[in-house]
Formats: structure tokens, C-alpha cells, sequence
């Protein structure tokens, strides 16, 4: 007897991918390259076409791109190890940025008349061209400042708590992106696919760049400054670390607590200019749990380190015939960066309500072939308390105390748009027009909230507003509380919690 057995994606997905490696790769010498990258080649046939997975994979352990540790404690016992804060420097790239970073204009050390602000430019500036050697002992210095200031008006410790946590992104990254751009360039040019290496050679020569593909859209890889962005601003308005930008890590310096971010006085001509921000105050709520600031930085490495295991293993591009579709791994690439800017972007954006609800509809739409939830339901009240309730069932208690506030705040506000409907009838729901049903008013915020992303499309083409969409925009008075633009914040936390089904969305892609 017979039975048809529908096998599960994760059954069918190859363990290994078909790559073509031209013999001129990495000066002729694929299996160093391969080895940087951390991929195991099991074949390599004389076209060039290669079998590979990536380490991880072959000896099923976790990967090792982007790491964390402690580096003082409040108590300024050294928890780090100094010989791996010295990893943190790439003397190799390190010396021509630092260069152009010195000679800008801006690097100038100046007095900003904020005390806090003037401790935190002199930490980054002190720390950031130390050699690695002397890291340690830098740290200590940053760490001693932060201990001893202290409040204005009642001179008592302000930052007893502070901490110093580092995250290193690993060299192995960098390869893995790098093999995108170079594989892009090799399948848009006939001569390099065929052997003819004669111009790359000579651009070379001549310092120009060879491999550009998105050079200047992948940045955050390198010094992983895009995607420690949101981290650092989970509690906007208020700040409860800074970081000081390596080569190949960053140090991360805690205050210990939330501290506010934002000026109440202009601090340039351009914040003497109108434009709507928040016209209510967040609380400070201080940290239950002192390890909350390491507790989350943990965190929030570790999900970047199983999220780039994702979109930099080949195998999750195979196609139907195990061949690596870099079209679609370098648009993940990108997406997946654009993303993370766009919700640090929403985030600092405190005083733009109008810019921070623009960023947030922007990153929503990129996270929607990440997610796998379309636009629309995500910005459903009933579906964002949802994925806040999963948040909070499986984030350490710690970690969360930095990383769900803003996302709580969120979800609030996505809650409150229902509201807005000034026209409502008798029992409540919203009505929508002659002959159609009548809305419950958190359906009703749900398709209002749509058109309010439609509207930055400007109502055009396939985002066109329909009969209802013109009742309910006539029903609501508009005002939507500022914090729903933090609803990108709650969706990428979502997007870091569950790299297994990132890898089935975008394996299903690349087999359609």
C-alpha cells in the first residue's frame, strides 16, 4: 500500500549550492577565499561551477559573524578579554578611514555647552584610533568619567550603573557580502565570465574600484553601526548608551540607565524652524534589573548573528536546481540593511512626526517580504498586540526592559488611531457608505491606517483608495499619537526573534 507523503520545505531545501567560481577569484586562490568566507567546498568542476555550504552548516553549530561580551562591569571589574578587544582593530582598512574621519570637519573637538554630550565626544574620539592593545585601558578611562559625574542640582553619582559592552562583527561577514558584489559583477560582464581579466586588472591598477556592486548601500556591515542604531534608540526619546565605532567591533557605553535624549533649547538654525513632534513627555522608568543593558545587548548580537547566517548563506538562495540566486541574495542584502536605517531613522526622528510615520510606513513595506505579513495586516491593532504578546512570552525579562518598551508604546498607539472616528453609529462601529456593513472600530483603524500608507504612495496606481477607504478617511479627525511611527521598532524585534522562518520565506522565493 501506497501513501503520498507531502514532505516539509525544510526537508527539501539542499544542504549545499551550486556556486561558479571563476579560477582568478582571490589572486587563484578559491579555497583561501572560501576558507575567509567560512564555506566548505565538496566539489569544484573544471567550468567552475563549485558545491559549497557554509561552515556552520557542515558542522552544525551556530554561526560566528557577530558576537558580544561585557567589558566592565558597574563595579569596573574587567569582564573582557583584552586580547579579543584587540580583534577589534583591521589595520589593513583602518588607517586611510581613520585618516579621512580626522580631516572632516566636523571631527573637530568642540565645547557643546551640554557636559554629558562633551564626555561622550571625548570618549568616541579617544577610543575610536586607540590600538586595540590599549583598548582596555581606554575603556577604563571612559568607564572612570561615566562613574563620576554627576547631578547638577543635587551633586549626587548620576550614573552609578554605567557599563562598557563591546560587539565584534566578524571579518568572515564581510567576505560572505563581498562574494555577492563580486559574483554580481562576474554575471554582468561577458568578458570576465569568460576568463578575460585584462580591464579588472587595470582598474586595479589604476585605484579605481572593481567589485562596487551597492558599495555605498551595504556600509552598516562594516562597522555594524545601521544595525546597532535601533538598539541604541529603543527608548526614544531617551538614550541609555552610546557607542565608540571600531573597524571590527564597537564599543558599546552604558549609562547604566535611560537618560533624555533630546535638547529642549535650538542647538542649531535649523531647530529654530516649525514642524510637529511629540507634544507629550516619556516617562523615565529606571532599569529593574541592572544587567538589563548587557542582558539586551546579548540579545539583540545573537539574533544579528543568526540573522546574517541567513541572508549570507548561499544555500538559503538555491534555486530549483541548486544553483545560488545572488539577484535574490543581494537584494535581501540590501533590503535587510534599508531596513534596519529606516527604523533608526523613525526612531531619532522624535521631533518629525511626519518624518518618523514616513520612515515607519517605509520600513513596514520592505519588512513585508521578510515577515511574510502583508502591509495591510500589520498595521492591524489586533495583529501587532499579537506579535507584542509573542515578544514578551520569549524575551528574557532583562533584555526586555530595553528592547519592548517602545514597542508596547507602539501598539498603544495603533490601538488608540479607533479613537480618531468622530462619526461613529450607536452601537460603535464606523460606518463606510450607503449599502456596505459597518466597520468595528479596530477593523475600521486597521484599513485607516492602510490608507494612511497609501497616501505616501499618493493614492495612485495599485495604491488607490476605495468607496469605504473614502468613508472612513472623512470619519477620522487624523489625529494618530505620534508613537505609532515606533511600529517599524516592534516588527524588526519581531524580525530578530525568528531567523528560522526568515530562511523559509526566502528559500520558498528562491525555489519559485
Amino acid at each position: 500500500m501506497s501513501h503520498n507523503v507531502r514532505r516539509s520545505p525544510e526537508r527539501d531545501r539542499p544542504s549545499r549550492v551550486r556556486l561558479h567560481l571563476p579560477d582568478w577569484i582571490w589572486g587563484s586562490n578559491i579555497p583561501g577565499f572560501l576558507a575567509d568566507a567560512g564555506f566548505r567546498m565538496s566539489d569544484r568542476n573544471d567550468s567552475g561551477d563549485a558545491e559549497v555550504q557554509t561552515e556552520e552548516s557542515y558542522y552544525r553549530r551556530t554561526p560566528a559573524l557577530v558576537e558580544s561580551g561585557p567589558v566592565l562591569s558597574a563595579t569596573g571589574r574587567s569582564m573582557g578579554s583584552a586580547a579579543w578587544l584587540s580583534t577589534f582593530d583591521d589595520p589593513s582598512i583602518e588607517g586611510r578611514i581613520y585618516d579621512r574621519v580626522r580631516e572632516h570637519p566636523q571631527w573637530a573637538a568642540a565645547n557643546t555647552g551640554n557636559p554629558l554630550v562633551d564626555v561622550v565626544e571625548w570618549a568616541k574620539r579617544a577610543a575610536m584610533f586607540i590600538p586595540g592593545t590599549h583598548l582596555v585601558d581606554q575603556a577604563r578611562e571612559i568607564h572612570r568619567a561615566l562613574l563620576m559625574a554627576t547631578m547638577e542640582d543635587t551633586n549626587e553619582l548620576a550614573f552609578p550603573g554605567a557599563s562598557i559592552l563591546a560587539v565584534r562583527r566578524s571579518p568572515t561577514l564581510l567576505h560572505r557580502v563581498k562574494l555577492q558584489a563580486v559574483l554580481l559583477r562576474v554575471f554582468a560582464d561577458a568578458r570576465l565570465r569568460g576568463g578575460d581579466t585584462s580591464e579588472l586588472k587595470k582598474h586595479s591598477a589604476d585605484g579605481n574600484l572593481v567589485f562596487g556592486a551597492g558599495n555605498s548601500l551595504t556600509t552598516g556591515v562594516m562597522i555594524l553601526d545601521a544595525y546597532l542604531l535601533p538598539l541604541l534608540a529603543a527608548l526614544t526619546p531617551h538614550v541609555w548608551a552610546f557607542p565608540v565605532l571600531r573597524i571590527n567591533g564597537t564599543l558599546l557605553c552604558s549609562f547604566g540607565r535611560a537618560v533624555s535624549g533630546a535638547s529642549q533649547a535650538p542647538s542649531g538654525l535649523l531647530d529654530t524652524l516649525h514642524i510637529p513632534g511629540r507634544s507629550e513627555p516619556v516617562d523615565v522608568v529606571e532599569f529593574v534589573d541592572p544587567s538589563a543593558p548587557e542582558a539586551a545587548v546579548h540579545w539583540w548580537a545573537g539574533a544579528l548573528n543568526q540573522l546574517f547566517g541567513v541572508v549570507t548563506d548561499p544555500v538559503t538562495f538555491a534555486d530549483k536546481g541548486t544553483a545560488f540566486d545572488v539577484d535574490l541574495a543581494f537584494q535581501t542584502t540590501l533590503t535587510v540593511e534599508q531596513v534596519f536605517r529606516r527604523v533608526g531613522s523613525s526612531q531619532m526622528a522624535d521631533g518629525d512626526v511626519f518624518g518618523r510615520r514616513a520612515a515607519m510606513f517605509n520600513a513596514i513595506d520592505a519588512l513585508e517580504g521578510l515577515l511574510g505579513y502583508n502591509t495591510s495586516l500589520m498595521l492591524s491593532p489586533d495583529h501587532a498586540r499579537k506579535i507584542l504578546e509573542r515578544l514578551e512570552a520569549i524575551i528574557p525579562a532583562p533584555a526586555a526592559e530595553i528592547l519592548l518598551p517602545a514597542a508596547r508604546r507602539a501598539v498603544a498607539a495603533l490601538e488608540d488611531v479607533a479613537a480618531g472616528f468622530y462619526l461613529h453609529n450607536a452601537d460603535g462601529t464606523i460606518p463606510v457608505g450607503p449599502g456596505r456593513p459597518a466597520l468595528q472600530p479596530r477593523a475600521a483603524a486597521a484599513k485607516y491606517m492602510y490608507l494612511l500608507r497609501n497616501s505616501t504612495h499618493g493614492f495612485s496606481g495599485g495604491h488607490a483608495h476605495s468607496d469605504d477607504g473614502a468613508a472612513l478617511l472623512g470619519a477620522h479627525t487624523g489625529d494618530v499619537h505620534h508613537d505609532v511611527g515606533l511600529l517599524g521598532w516592534l516588527y524588526i524585534v519581531d524580525l530578530l526573534s525568528d531567523p528560522a522562518r526568515l530562511r523559509r520565506i526566502l528559500s520558498g522565493r528562491a525555489r519559485r
